[in-house]
């Protein structure tokens, strides 16, 4: 989904990607997990716009 915003009288086009890991799933301490959600939000964002990866999803990363 497109969703146009306006600001400052242009409309400007938004889009989100978002990478998810949890604890204790996929990470045993704050700074895995993170770095763990950082890798998935990275391949959410090399799939295209507006998607959201999960870390458990990504096979060749666990």
């Amino acid at each position: 989904m497109n969703k146009a915003i306006s600001i400052a009288d242009k409309d400007i086009s938004v889009t989100i990607s978002i990478g998810i890991a949890t604890y204790p799933e996929d990470a045993a301490n704050r700074e895995s997990l993170i770095e763990r959600a950082d890798r998935a939000l990275y391949e959410a964002k090399s799939l295209g716009r507006n998607k959201v990866c999960s870390f458990r999803d990504m096979p060749d990363l666990l």
